[in-house]
């Protein structure tokens, strides 16, 4: 094998090889070796060869397609119920989904997926994502829920030192509000907004990180 990286994520366990950008990656081998280890049931095994095959920067999308389905027999295998949820949304499997995973958030990720937004708003917020919650009451055209969510956020003290998430979550509300008819209430948002996220800029450019100040202007 040519020479590369071995590492293991400490939060998952699973062992990740890097290689080097000039090694050309044997998709066939990959395949053939993945195949065999998930007939075989070392389905761990197969998730190493099939990490490299799906991490490319240009996959043609029906191979891409059959990478998946190939991970979702090791989710599958595994037991690793939202993963295998997450695999069968993707390839458009809704109703094996909708059984794989009972969470809130998995449900509410194919509520999104079918459109219904209304159910996605409220599978979001029972898990707690609340800005995802307010997202999905604007697909759903109930601004009036949307804008009570922006304010629950607006007083969540967990925000208190993110200038970048408070700037987002001001302008969010800025543009509820004004989609309401509450002009005042908008402005003054939306001019909120435009402080924090200076603010926030200043602060990644302070840091060197400046992909994340240009960011904060692109709001």
């Amino acid at each position: 094998m040519a020479d590369c990286a071995v590492e293991r994520r400490p939060a998952s366990g699973i062992l990740c090889v890097r290689f080097p950008m000039s090694t050309a990656v044997d998709t066939r081998d990959l395949e053939r070796k993945a195949q065999r280890a998930i007939e075989a049931r070392r389905f761990d095994e197969a998730l190493t060869h099939l990490w490299l095959l799906v991490d490319r920067a240009s996959v043609i999308d029906e191979q891409f397609r059959g990478h998946v389905r190939l991970l979702a027999q090791c989710f599958g295998g595994l037991g690793r119920r939202r993963a295998l949820a997450a695999a069968q949304l993707y390839l458009g499997d809704v109703g094996e989904a909708e059984t794989s995973s009972p969470l809130p958030l998995d449900r509410a990720r194919i509520a999104t997926f079918k459109k219904n937004h209304a159910l996605a708003a409220r599978l979001y917020e029972e898990a707690g994502w609340i800005a995802h919650a307010a997202i999905a009451l604007e697909h759903a055209k109930n601004d009036t829920g949307a804008r009570i969510l922006w304010e629950r956020l607006l007083d969540d003290h967990r925000l208190a030192n993110d200038l970048y998430v408070q700037g987002l979550v001001r302008f969010n509300h800025g543009r509820t509000c004004t989609r309401l008819g509450d002009r005042g209430a908008g402005r003054k948002s939306i001019v909120q907004s435009m402080h924090l996220l200076t603010a926030a800029a200043d602060g990644f450019e302070a840091r060197g990180q400046r992909e994340r100040a240009f960011d904060c202007y692109g709001v």
